[in-house]
């Protein structure tokens, strides 16, 4: 049967990797003081587009009707952030530190395979309230690259502008101020379609061919504004500290969310987008940032040109996002300094609230982690050896009860199948260990499923010895000893006693 394009199933490999990343995320958020918090999935449908813009009602949120109004008064939130904001101003919050991991939903032409989804799981960390200038930019750094330290990722680069800069550079390039937006939005582009193209669409938009040419200009020499040289200079000497400064890089043509950004905005891009030579090293002749922003591209060589996608086994894939087993996906993970979206309202005046956020794509992620090494769960399968039911059932239990109450998880069949089958459907599903209770009075086997051999223990001890045969390695001259399977069974005083 057919599902909704966009959506996705879990399978267990791919739910456990999702959960494996969710986890990171939540971990290190809350090394850094975060308080996890959820909102409902739908919102009012004008909260959304008063926040998203014109845009949202045609393209960007999936609306819901009740049944016999004509109009839709709810939606499916687009993001995370509008309904925080929501919650904020609600409770009276000046000064937070948030987690919220939930899906989110875009009414959007989905490809799956590049990370572009209709239903997806997000995860934002927000800083609310009143701090030193570039302290919390460097928290939010600082989170990124631990948990893709933690995940095991490494081929990335953080993308940074200043919606202060876009705004000097399109001064500097005289063009109107009310062109601001929809300049950007062409501008942002840059990194997946050529400048030919980019040209011909800002000359639809009614842009001067001088103007066009002021703006190519400035953005193919990385302009960054005087007036920001200090406050980059602060946010790397932070971001030094914290050790979060080698993968992070200042690129002027970076235009996202500028519908409600007011200030810092930043991305994290695959390999796809990094090293496009457009970004001089430090120090460099004529580079505005030289001595503050660090080298990029592949190697750290900024004329080495566009570094192509990797695949799982580090492959090239020469830009194409179906040819490697993990597909380029562009942006992973985004944000940016939203001043002007919390309010609390004084003496009849809107007196803001400065915040400052991050989303992480999970399922991008997941897409790009495929190799992801999830933490160790064993997977126990328990026989009893029990004609009297009653009794099979209470030493079931008893085996349950102890490796739930050590965090291990176990699994029964039903008694009434024999005992071979049993031991073989554990061996066949790939059970770590099958537990054999009541072949030798009230000794239990540890059955390790690798062919080494079996070891009987008692139950004040099994605990330990399931730890001590995962860590041990296996030996392929030993037998399994199964009473299924006699001709390849050792002698009975080759079972280890523990």
């Amino acid at each position: 049967m057919q599902k909704i394009p966009g959506t996705i199933d879990y399978d267990s490999n791919k739910f456990n990797r999702v959960q494996t990343i969710i986890s990171t995320i939540r971990n290190n958020a809350k090394l850094l003081g975060a308080e996890e918090i959820d909102t409902p999935t739908m919102e009012l449908k004008k909260l959304l587009l008063n926040k998203y813009g014109a845009e949202a009602e045609t393209k960007l949120i999936y609306k819901i009707w009740e049944y016999q109004n004509k109009e839709p008064k709810y939606a499916l939130r687009y993001d995370l952030t509008v309904p925080f904001t929501r919650y904020v101003m609600n409770n009276g919050i000046e000064k937070m530190k948030r987690l919220q991991i939930g899906k989110v939903y875009r009414r959007d032409r989905p490809y799956p395979e590049s990370g572009r989804f209709t239903e997806f799981y997000q995860a934002d960390f927000d800083i609310v309230g009143i701090y030193p200038s570039m302290v919390s930019e460097a928290e939010i750094f600082k989170l990124i690259t631990k948990t893709l330290r933690d995940l095991n990722f490494d081929n990335y680069r953080i993308k940074f502008n200043f919606r202060q800069n876009l705004e000097k550079i399109i001064s500097i390039a005289e063009i109107p101020p009310d062109l601001f937006k929809t300049v950007c939005t062409s501008i942002d582009k840059l990194d997946k379609q050529p400048w030919e193209e980019i040209i011909e669409e800002l000359l639809e938009k009614g842009i001067p061919p001088d103007s066009i040419e002021r703006l190519k200009n400035l953005l193919d020499q990385n302009y960054l504004d005087p007036s920001l040289h200090q406050t980059i200079q602060i946010l790397m000497d932070y971001l030094s500290i914290y050790q979060a400064d080698g993968k992070v890089e200042f690129d002027s043509s970076l235009a996202r969310g500028l519908d409600y950004y007011t200030g810092l905005i930043y991305e994290v891009i695959t390999p796809e987008k990094v090293g496009t030579g457009k970004m001089p090293c430090v120090g460099a002749e004529g580079n505005p940032s030289a001595g503050k922003v660090p080298c990029v591209g592949a190697e750290g060589n900024p004329s080495t040109g566009k570094m192509p996608c990797v695949g799982a086994e580090g492959n090239p894939t020469e830009g194409n996002p179906s040819a490697g087993k993990v597909p380029c996906v562009g942006t992973l993970i985004a944000g940016g300094r939203y001043d002007q979206l919390i309010y609390k309202t004084k003496k009849g005046q809107k007196v803001y609230i400065p915040a400052i956020g991050v989303s992480f794509g999970i399922n991008r992620l997941e897409l790009i982690l495929k190799q992801l090494v999830i933490p160790r769960e064993f997977k126990i399968l328990i026989v009893v050896i029990e004609d009297n039911l009653l009794e099979n059932i209470k030493k079931t239990m008893i085996l349950q009860n102890l490796l739930m109450e050590n965090g291990i998880k176990s699994e029964y069949l039903d008694s009434s199948k024999a005992v071979c089958n049993q031991i073989k459907y554990g061996i066949k599903m790939n059970y770590d260990f099958i537990l054999i209770y009541g072949e030798d009075d009230d000794l239990i086997k540890v059955k390790k499923n690798d062919k080494s051999t079996d070891r009987l223990t008692t139950i004040e001890n099994l605990i330990g010895t399931i730890y001590s045969s995962s860590s041990s390695s296996s030996s392929s001259s030993s037998s399994s000893s199964s009473s299924c399977a006699p001709a390849e069974s050792p002698p009975s005083e080759a079972l280890e006693i523990w």
